[in-house]
């Protein structure tokens, strides 16, 4: 769960902050913890060029509990008249996985200020490199097509990935009383472990 508040400062620079509850689950053992996201985007005036970066999952670490890691343990087991305890089995925390993401996006088809003119139709190419802080880096592309500002198509590939290759998706937008709810969905490729489908949601004010 997030809440992120952004705000255009300049005409060419945005800034953007989110701040979100993460938990994770496995049977009756639980982990949660607060981070925040950070980014920022700023408009290059050549081919609608847009500069992006992105310092995600700053925040604590995660360590699960939960009832199954309670045990009963006999401090002496030669005492036979000793009644075992109740211990708690302490798990070890770990780190969020942090990244520092640069992206570069270009205006192939738009109204204004791309390669080439269109009032309805709008197309955008997009390189991203990653660094993250358990894995090794990684460079993604992709384009996005967007029909009136309202239905898009997307796909894309990354390299220097075991499994992770193929991704597509799909989004919609619909305003309504002062208000944009999106949806999205996304399928990405993992080879042998199958697809991974990715639904998501949201709801700007204006």
């Amino acid at each position: 769960i997030g809440i992120t508040y952004a705000t255009q400062l300049t005409d060419y620079f945005s800034f953007g902050l989110t701040g979100k509850y993460i938990q994770q689950t496995i049977y009756n053992e639980s982990a949660a913890t607060f981070a925040m996201d950070i980014g920022s985007i700023l408009n290059i005036p050549f081919y609608g060029m847009r500069l992006g970066m992105n310092f995600s999952n700053f925040g604590g670490k995660l360590q699960m509990d939960g009832r199954d890691l309670i045990r009963e343990y006999d401090l002496n087991p030669e005492n036979t008249l000793n009644d075992g305890v109740e211990v708690r089995f302490k798990t070890q925390p770990w780190e969020l996985p942090v990244n520092f993401a640069v992206g570069l996006t270009m205006d192939i088809l738009n109204a204004k200020g791309a390669l080439w003119q269109s009032e309805q139709n709008r197309l955008t190419f997009s390189v991203v490199g990653n660094h993250p802080a358990d894995a090794r880096e990684f460079a993604s592309f992709g384009m996005e097509y967007v029909f009136h500002n309202m239905l898009a198509l997307r796909g894309g590939y990354r390299f220097n990935r075991d499994v992770e290759k193929l991704f597509y998706g799909a989004g919609i937008k619909a305003p309504f009383s002062g208000a944009v709810f999106s949806f999205d969905y996304s399928l990405a490729s993992f080879g042998e472990l199958d697809f991974i489908h990715v639904f998501s949601a949201s709801i700007a004010f204006e």
